[in-house]
């Protein structure tokens, strides 16, 4: 708590210094450890308190929040998380706002996976990973000082880089303290000249996988969707979409289980999709869909996967992107690739 403190006033005068319209806050929480699969409800051991600082720039609907979990479980040990936010205004008003926020940053794990020294923590296997956050924050102005609270979901994965990975997903709340450091401009959140077309479009991902066998070592995993995108307002948009996955370690499992060599081709899947998301600003959007698997072999996980990810804009034709494909909370694969947008 000493460190986040020594952040909180030391901060402000490099911040004046740069003559930028920000908002520092100093949170503490309380929370827990969910075990969303009764294989790790070992590592439950009562509730969390975390700290959180989060820089704010007003003028870009943007957060960076800076996470530390105090070691309750020896065998995870403490946790420490970088993420940054884009929220989305529910409520504003002049004194009181309600916001959603979602983002993906790094979070660092004290105590991973380890066969001999750390054999219980079957959750994560690497000290970094990747780190996701949504929920709500709501806001009470105070002239130059505000107070909060932060109803927080957050995961950490590294997408099945490394073997385990169930992954580690805490609720948290948070009460806050913030000070405004500059009066933000009048000026509104960048603006989008025009609308965007609805399109068809197709993505190709790829990324690696750890087979989930013993000292495997990873794979390709290669996802192609082909769909549609529908603008539904001006930031807003929905899509439907066809998704192909060719997973070389789920190769390496099926054969080892049914005792036989497996294609990539017995053991890829295929599954439809939809999904929602909006464009944060004018060059990034977040997304979520849902999936069902309409052919899959592999029945250990179930017919339904879910996918949360980020784009962002190259050309008018040409996004970035990168998302975390996942079962019911359980990290399946990372994606990263190119989107491009056929015709409006």
């Amino acid at each position: 708590m000493k460190k986040f403190l020594i952040l909180f006033f030391l901060i402000p005068q490099f911040i004046h210094s740069q003559n930028l319209n920000w908002e520092i806050n100093v949170s503490k929480g309380i929370g827990t450890f969910i075990p969303h699969t009764y294989k790790i409800r070992h590592l439950v051991s009562g509730y969390e308190t975390p700290y959180a600082l989060n820089l704010t720039n007003k003028k870009s609907n943007t957060q960076f929040f800076l996470h530390y979990f105090p070691s309750q479980s020896p065998y995870i040990g403490s946790q420490w998380a970088f993420t940054p936010t884009h929220f989305y205004p529910i409520i504003q008003k002049s004194k009181f706002s309600l916001h959603w926020l979602g983002g993906a940053g790094i979070a660092r794990i004290g105590n991973p996976f380890h066969q001999v020294s750390n054999p219980k923590n079957i959750a994560i296997g690497t000290k970094w990973n990747v780190s996701i956050l949504t929920g709500f924050q709501t806001k009470l102005q105070l002239n130059n000082w505000s107070i909060g609270t932060d109803f927080f979901a957050q995961h950490a994965s590294n997408g099945s880089f490394k073997k385990p990975n169930l992954g580690l997903n805490y609720f948290n709340v948070y009460f806050s303290v913030g000070k405004t450091l500059a009066t933000p401009s009048i000026t509104p959140l960048e603006k989008i000249s025009a609308p965007r077309p609805s399109s068809f479009y197709s993505s190709f991902c790829a990324f690696v996988n750890q087979a989930n066998l013993p000292g495997a070592p990873s794979s390709f995993v290669i996802s192609a969707q082909q769909g549609y995108l529908k603008m539904i307002s001006l930031k807003k948009f929905f899509n439907v979409g066809l998704d192909l996955f060719a997973d070389g370690s789920n190769q390496k499992t099926w054969s080892q289980i049914q005792g036989k060599d497996l294609t990539v081709l017995q053991t890829g899947q295929i599954g439809i999709n939809v999904g929602y998301g909006f464009w944060g600003n004018q060059k990034l959007a977040a997304f979520v869909q849902q999936g069902v698997y309409v052919s899959s072999n592999n029945q250990l996980e179930g017919r339904l996967y879910q996918r949360i990810g980020v784009r962002h804009e190259i050309t008018s034709k040409l996004q970035f992107t990168a998302s975390l494909k996942t079962h019911f909370a359980q990290a399946d694969h990372l994606e990263f690739g190119l989107l491009y947008l056929w015709k409006s």
